[in-house]
C-alpha cells in the first residue's frame, strides 16, 4: 500500500475477479502503517469479498506501531509482520536506515493488543545483523522477551551490489541443520524467499 498510488476502486474489481485463485493476500509497501484510513478502507473492501479463512497479513517497519490496536477490522489480520533485522536498537536502526521503534516500545503496543499472538518478527539475515546460529537463538530469546512468539528469518534478496555484499545464505553455515529445517536447493542462487521459523511459547 502506497498513498497516492493505491486505487482502492481497482483494488476491489481485481479482487472480486480473483479472489477464487487467491490462498492469501499480503499489505505491504510503500510503507502500509503511513495511512492508517487507507489501510482501513482496504481491509473493509477485502473483508466483503474474501471469506474468512483466507489468510490476510501486513507488514510494517514499525511506523505508528502503537497505532495498530485501533486499526478498525484490524482482528482481520491472521499475522502483522514487523520487520526487525538485529537485536540492539541501534544496529536494527542501522541496518534498517531509519529510527525504528526500540524493542522496549514494541513490547508495550504488543501488550495493549488484543490478539499479541498475531505478531510475527521478520529477520532478513544479513553481514552485521543476524548472520550465524548463535545469533537466532539470541534473537529468538530476544523476540520472546519481547513478547514475539513467532520469527521468520529470510534470505537477503540479491537485488544490487549491496545486496550482494551483505548476503547470508540460510542454506551456508550450518542454520538449515541445526533448525531441522529441509526444503530449497542450495545450489540455486535466485530463490529469492526461502524462510526458517521456529516458534517457542
Amino acid at each position: 500500500l502506497s498513498k497516492g498510488r493505491f486505487n482502492t476502486k481497482t483494488y476491489e474489481e481485481v479482487l472480486g475477479q480473483i479472489i477464487p485463485y487467491v490462498y492469501g493476500i499480503s499489505f505491504t509497501g510503500g510503507e502500509p502503517m503511513l495511512d492508517i484510513a487507507l489501510l482501513e478502507e482496504v481491509l473493509a473492501i477485502t473483508d466483503s469479498i474474501a471469506p474468512p479463512i483466507l489468510e490476510v497479513d501486513v507488514v510494517t517497519n514499525g511506523t505508528n506501531i502503537c497505532r495498530l490496536p485501533f486499526i478498525k477490522g484490524i482482528e482481520r489480520f491472521s499475522t502483522i509482520h514487523i520487520s526487525r533485522h538485529a537485536v540492539d536498537d541501534a544496529r536494527n536502526r542501522d541496518l534498517m536506515q531509519w529510527n525504528a521503534p526500540s524493542a522496549e516500545r514494541i513490547a508495550e503496543c504488543i501488550k495493549s493488543l488484543k490478539d499479541p499472538g498475531a505478531i510475527v518478527f521478520n529477520c532478513v539475515l544479513q553481514k552485521g545483523g543476524v548472520e550465524k546460529i548463535q545469533d537466532i537463538y539470541s534473537y529468538l530469546d530476544f523476540a520472546i522477551e519481547t513478547g514475539v512468539h513467532n520469527s521468520s528469518f529470510i534470505e537477503m534478496i540479491r537485488a544490487n551490489g549491496y545486496c550482494e555484499d551483505q548476503f547470508v545464505s540460510a542454506m551456508g553455515s550450518g542454520l538449515i541443520s541445526e533448525l531441522r529445517y529441509s526444503g530449497g536447493d542450495s545450489t540455486d542462487i535466485n530463490g529469492q524467499f526461502r524462510v526458517c521459523n521456529r516458534f517457542r511459547d
